[in-house]
């Protein structure tokens, strides 16, 4: 009887999931890619995908490391 429940919150977990990592798929062709800071290996390329780095409150950053 509790598996019914159990398999309905494991499918609504993994529909969320899924749906995020296809919304992530198409903002980050859009997003303004520059250099990552100095704190990150030669060639790190970082972009802004909410909020503001330069002011104390939270932002999401994506960040594109080179091979190795």
């Amino acid at each position: 009887m509790r598996a019914v429940p159990v398999s309905a919150c494991l499918l609504l977990v993994v529909m969320s999931v899924l749906e995020a990592q296809a919304a992530a798929t198409t903002t980050a062709q859009a997003l303004v890619w520059g250099p990552a800071p100095a704190a990150f290996p030669p060639g790190a390329k970082m972009a802004v995908v909410s909020g503001d780095p330069s002011k104390r409150a939270a932002f999401t950053a994506q960040l594109a490391l080179p091979a190795g």
